[in-house]
């Protein structure tokens, strides 16, 4: 059994994405919320997977101190140096080595708060990064697209679901609409 904990952050940044048409090219900014869900399959001496001041402590020292009230660019794009050089003082830049979509931005504070989190014996569950109140983006590192199974007519059977109702191939991946396949990768946990 796996008990987890989420956290929610709230930090303000702006960002442009680089090589895109449309409203996002240019410079402008969010009120980000992040939701950072950890799990554990033990309690520690208190009871608790981990204490939420420490996870706190964790995500704001390594993602919101760095993102809050900075504009994230990418490194490289002449119009983010033009900017950079045009409000040189007035803008606390961020350089990045990618385009600062949510997605990527996920995939940067995931990487970010694994090691200090498995050294507490916590693995994160998910991170959600919101960059308005309807639209975010999600991690979740349990789950990975994989090929088509190959299994000869290996089309759902109307009864094969799992325990949250969702089917289950033969092969005992999830199949979501339009053909994806989403496998849990049961060895990520140790």
């Amino acid at each position: 059994m796996i008990i987890t904990v989420t956290k929610r952050f709230d930090f303000a940044m702006a960002h442009r994405l680089s090589d895109y048409k449309g409203k996002c090219e240019h410079l402008h900014g969010h009120n980000y919320q992040l939701e950072v869900t950890v799990g554990g399959d033990s309690l520690n001496e208190q009871g608790m997977v981990i204490d939420f001041g420490e996870l706190k402590k964790i995500v704001n020292e390594n993602v919101v101190e760095l993102f809050d009230h900075r504009t994230l660019l990418k490194k490289g794009d002449k119009k983010n140096e033009a900017i950079g050089k045009a409000l040189k003082g007035e803008l606390d830049i961020c350089w990045v080595d990618y385009n600062p979509t949510a997605e990527n931005m996920l995939n940067d504070i995931f990487a970010r708060l694994e090691g200090p989190l498995f050294a507490l014996s916590c693995f994160i569950m998910t991170i959600r990064l919101y960059e308005t109140e309807s639209s975010y983006a999600e991690i979740n590192p349990f789950f990975e697209l994989v090929e088509d199974d190959g299994i000869e007519g290996g089309g759902l059977e109307e009864n094969e679901l799992d325990e949250a109702g969702l089917p289950l191939n033969r092969e005992g991946t999830v199949s979501e609409l339009y053909g994806n396949d989403f496998k849990l990768k049961k060895d990520t946990i140790h």
